[in-house]
């Protein structure tokens, strides 16, 4: 989509992803609300989860969601919520006050 800073992350066009697979992308935000943030988004553009149509990406999605969680060793401490309302592409934060990140 046409000027979707997410959708331009996930094309390589700005930021640097932390995890990546054929239908998910995972980068750390820019305005972090705890000591790890991580936001998880669909590559191909999805405006919200009322848009989330199709069973198999969801599916996916959370499984990405869970890749992401055991790569940065948050298993026992972390917290997964369901978009922000300032962007307008399904995504889901991952936040912890766990003081660990990847190599």
């Amino acid at each position: 989509m046409e000027n979707c800073i997410f959708c331009s992350i996930v094309s390589g066009e700005t930021g640097k992803l932390v995890w990546e697979n054929d239908v998910a992308a995972a980068f750390e935000t820019i305005k972090p609300l705890a000591p790890v943030h991580v936001l998880v988004v669909p590559k191909q553009h999805v405006k919200n989860i009322d848009a989330l149509d199709d069973e198999h990406l969801a599916g996916r999605m959370i499984m990405a969601v869970r890749e992401v969680i055991k790569q940065y060793g948050l298993e026992e401490a972390n917290k997964v919520l369901i978009q922000g309302k300032e962007i307008d592409h399904l995504h889901f934060h991952i936040m912890s006050d766990s003081r660990y990140k990847p190599s």
